[in-house]
């Protein structure tokens, strides 16, 4: 119900799942009158049937698109100021994505390269952004790592500063680390 007031309120949903959630394509509130006799509403504005471990390339994609976008609006889609005073290894981090190409990325995550791009344009100029995943993101064997990058592109919107995130907190982080404020 959290997620049909945000939707009610502007927020853009985008699904990523590879089974579409029936909650998110026809959400019915019982607590509502329309909810208990109408049809329900389209919550996800997107969905991304991502294939079965794919979710790690959509993720790279998502990121790699984020810095292409920075690149053509500088300023405007990265807060530099805020990835050099509270993360670390960030130009590390984005020399990685120096081996990565868009359409690589989507084969391997079942995806059209467009919708990855759709995506990351619903990203790319917003700072409020919140990031919600199930048990079936965290219990795969690189599950982890699929986290950091979750953060990694909160922490590349300054996502974290407005309080709009929804993370894991969990040990070392490949490319950055909150720092205490």
């Amino acid at each position: 119900m959290r997620l049909q007031k945000r939707k009610k309120n502007g927020a853009k949903i985008i699904a990523v799942n590879p089974l579409p959630e029936a909650g998110l394509m026809g959400f019915r509130n019982p607590q509502e009158v329309s909810g208990v006799l109408g049809h329900g509403g389209k919550l996800a504005d997107l969905y991304l049937p991502v294939k079965i471990n794919g979710d790690m390339a959509f993720l790279k994609a998502i990121e790699l698109l984020l810095l292409d976008f920075e690149k053509t609006s500088p300023g405007e889609v990265l807060d530099h100021g805020f990835i050099k005073e509270k993360t670390v290894n960030f130009d590390s981090f984005v020399e990685q994505f120096s081996k990565y190409k868009l359409d690589d990325l989507a084969a391997e995550a079942g995806l059209e390269a467009a919708a990855i791009y759709e995506a990351a344009q619903m990203l790319a100029f917003k700072k409020r952004i919140i990031i919600c995943w199930g048990m079936g993101l965290t219990q795969q064997p690189n599950g982890v790592d699929m986290i950091r990058e979750i953060l990694n592109i909160l922490l590349l919107k300054e996502a974290l500063v407005y309080q709009a995130a929804v993370f894991v907190r969990y040990g070392a982080i490949a490319m950055c680390k909150a720092t205490e404020q």
